[in-house]
């Protein structure tokens, strides 16, 4: 707040949009979107009005996931999507790929689903962002089970499990991949 305080008393539209952008993401974060969706709203008329192509996709990122409903988190996403392609920002562009990727698996088009998951990865591996590739080979497993296609998915939950740090998420959450494969392939022991 206080960094927003300071860029309306500066005159900065740019400091103004960012600190509003950010104060309306930590809202929505912490389970507050009727409280944040208004303050990304905000930060995304502001990012328009000064050209800024980065602030307008990270405000619309906040709006997607404060949405209300799937078909206004899948519409929001996709024009972040499209904002982080235009600027070429491959970092942005793959976590918004993976969220996408997470919206038409609950949409039930798990094919949608895995081509956008296989895209973040493929964005992951080239920067070589390790808890990005970890994190986007288990929204593709996650597809792969979906589209009932487990040989496949326990081979992306093998991968992640064989690139997870035992003390991060992805761990626990590849060992649970493997067991929800094997079942699928009806492995019970």
């Amino acid at each position: 707040q206080q960094s927003l305080k300071l860029s309306r008393q500066i005159g900065s539209r740019w400091g103004e949009a960012w600190s509003v952008g950010r104060l309306g993401r930590a809202l929505v974060a912490k389970g507050d979107p009727e409280t944040g969706r208004p303050m990304l709203a905000q930060a995304l008329a502001i990012a328009h009005e000064i050209g800024d192509r980065l602030l307008e996709a990270n405000a619309l990122t906040g709006i997607s996931r404060s949405a209300p409903d799937l078909a206004q988190n899948r519409n929001y996403g996709e024009q972040a999507l499209a904002g982080f392609q235009a600027i070429g920002h491959r970092r942005f562009e793959g976590r918004s790929l993976n969220n996408l990727s997470l919206v038409y698996g609950v949409l039930g088009l798990y094919g949608k689903a895995r081509d956008y998951a296989e895209r973040a990865v493929a964005i992951a591996r080239q920067s070589g962002g390790w808890v990005g590739l970890v994190t986007y080979l288990d929204t593709l497993a996650r597809a792969l089970h979906a589209a009932r296609r487990p040989a496949e998915a326990r081979a992306i939950y093998a991968e992640t499990l064989a690139l997870s740090n035992p003390d991060h998420l992805s761990y626990p959450y590849a060992h649970a991949g493997l067991g929800r494969s094997a079942m699928a392939e009806g492995q019970w022991a």
